[in-house]
């Protein structure tokens, strides 16, 4: 990675001795500050988020259907951001960096239907594009790009005769097998008007009645989860279908009313995982008395949901990504309970309880987690490493002991996971390291770190740190990046290596040295919107995590037993 003009020069063993545990100090308080610029009113942490040119395409189709007239030049405003913003190999991506093949399968199908002839240079380069991707070693997965945008788009033009996926009609069966795609793959389902005569009314009939009960529990608003993604498949759908006008019209006001004034749409809000991730942030950074983490953590404590979603009969208690009364997820659930947790390490905690009982209820029969459905098949949203060791910490951040047969099942699950190489592998990251990082983390805060699964999880950290002090996906593959690189510089300190270790020194080292003077660090797309297929950096998610690995760092380098190590 080149070093942007902008970043620091710092030399840990030169500067050490002196000053340089002052001037690691005023890092941590310079990402800190640039986290909490972030904040909003009422403690909404939202960083500036570039377009995603896939929810763009989307929205506007959504827009097209259910007004050709266009009356506000929305979509004509959406096709000339996508034509103008076209990369120079003639696709997209949601991170704007390298072409991606689900991305450019989204763009292109829908400037077919919505822009043919205006846009046809642009649909010619993206189409020349994707064909080269199919080459034999991307064949399979160019394959599935096709098919997932066919199926979510049909029937359009040519692909009218395209069968719609069955969906189970039970909710249980679906939600299991199909986890968050379900209102997706429901919306399909009300397209598919009558080219399937089996089953074809009764499964309509089944995705509208899901559909309208999460419309009405999300209060009538037709933003679906806050995630134009999703409300522009779904008002495609009901469109479609001729179904529903109602959240139809209340799907099309709600996607207008979040297009930029350029005709774009951003990707899908994540208040809760950016709180709780400034909050873990400041707390292991040692700047939890600030006074502005209060209105953040009030927010988290507003969001949690206290009333089942459709999706969980039993039990209210988790959060959604976005912090709307949508689908709560384990993931964004264990971020807030851990987040909490920090925060009130000294205090009742009632909000962070009844998170920690949600992530009870929901842990897989197997001792895993899946990211919204318990016992979801294996797959993008099944049972995950990374996630089942994210809902661990979060157990025991709350207060559950160490011992308890839930905190134990789970880490034997994960002794089950674990490759041959002794990393593992995560469904929300790309590559082994952030999994990897987790794993440990769990382990050692549930006492096991000289177990044979944390011992050889650490062997496989140590091997991977390249030559730079970097981490990247896995040991010879990837760009380094600030994510995986203070994701395993937190493991390495919390499994007990000293600050003076030759790896937490060469880490720290290159952490300092890539923050930005505005206290950012940079981001990659690291971060899976779909396994393989759709990443995102996140530059609120890179800072966070940096801010607490160094942190981490000079909390331990200060400490009595580490003096005079360095």
């Amino acid at each position: 990675m080149r070093m942007h003009p902008d970043m620091q020069r710092f030399s840990l063993s030169a500067d050490l001795a002196a000053d340089g545990l002052s001037q690691l100090r005023s890092s941590v308080r310079s990402g800190a500050k640039a986290l909490l610029a972030c904040q909003h009113p009422h403690g909404v942490i939202i960083p500036e988020q570039k377009p995603s040119p896939v929810n763009t395409a989307l929205a506007s189709l959504a827009l097209h259907l259910v007004d050709p007239s266009d009356p506000d030049g929305l979509v004509d405003r959406a096709v000339t951001y996508l034509c103008r913003t076209q990369n120079a190999e003639g696709g997209w991506s949601s991170h704007q960096f390298q072409s991606e093949m689900l991305a450019t399968a989204h763009v292109v199908d829908v400037l077919r239907i919505v822009a043919p002839e205006r846009a046809a240079s642009t649909i010619a380069a993206a189409a020349d594009l994707l064909d080269c991707l199919g080459r034999p070693e991307n064949s399979l997965a160019w394959v599935r790009a096709r098919r997932h945008e066919r199926s979510l788009l049909s029937p359009p033009m040519s692909l009218q005769t395209l069968p719609a996926p069955r969906i189970p009609l039970t909710l249980g069966a679906a939600q299991r097998r199909l986890s968050l795609r379900l209102p997706a793959y429901a919306s399909i389902a009300m397209r598919s008007g009558g080219r399937r005569t089996s089953g074809s009314r009764t499964e309509r009939s089944f995705a509208l009645s899901f559909i309208r009960e999460i419309y009405e529990h999300e209060g009538a608003t037709g933003a679906f989860g806050g995630d134009p993604w999703l409300t522009s498949q779904i008002c495609i759908g009901l469109t479609r279908s001729g179904l529903a006008s109602d959240m139809a019209r209340r799907a099309a006001e709600w996607l207008r009313s979040q297009a930029s004034p350029q005709g774009t749409w951003p990707p899908a809000s994540l208040d809760v995982r950016w709180a709780s991730l400034v909050i873990t942030a400041l707390v292991d950074g040692d700047c939890a008395d600030d006074t502005r983490l209060r209105a953040t953590r009030d927010m988290l404590h507003r969001t949690q949901q206290s009333v089942p979603f459709p999706s969980h009969r039993g039990r209210a208690g988790g959060w959604s990504p976005s912090g709307t009364p949508s689908w709560p997820t384990a993931q964004a659930t264990a971020e807030a309970v851990s987040a909490l947790s920090r925060l009130s390490q000294f205090t009742d905690n009632e909000q962070a309880k009844r998170g920690a009982d949600w992530l009870v209820s929901q842990q897989d029969s197997r001792g895993s987690w899946s990211l919204a459905v318990r016992n979801s098949s294996r797959g993008p949203y099944g049972p995950c490493a990374h996630l089942t060791a994210q809902a661990v910490r979060a157990l025991l951040d709350s207060g559950l002991d160490s011992n308890h047969a839930r905190v134990a099942k789970a880490l034997r699950w994960l002794s089950t996971q674990q490759d041959e190489d002794g990393s593992f592998t995560s469904l929300w990251y790309r590559g082994n390291t952030m999994a990897t990082s987790a794993v440990i983390e769990a382990f050692h805060q549930a006492g096991r770190t000289s177990g044979r699964t944390c011992r050889r999880a650490l062997d496989w950290l140590a091997r991977a740190q390249r030559s730079t002090g970097a981490w990247s996906a896995s040991q010879d593959a990837g760009v380094s990046t600030v994510e995986e690189t203070a994701s395993a510089l937190s493991a390495l300190l919390q499994a007990g290596l000293p600050a003076s270790s030759v790896y937490v020194t060469r880490a720290v080292q290159w952490l300092v040295n890539r923050q930005r003077t505005d206290g950012t660090w940079p981001a990659e797309p690291v971060n899976e919107y779909i396994r393989l297929q759709c990443r995102f950096a996140d530059e609120l998610i890179a800072t966070s995590l940096a801010v607490r690995a160094l942190g981490l760092f000079a909390r331990k380098a200060t400490s009595p037993e580490e003096q005079g190590t360095l």
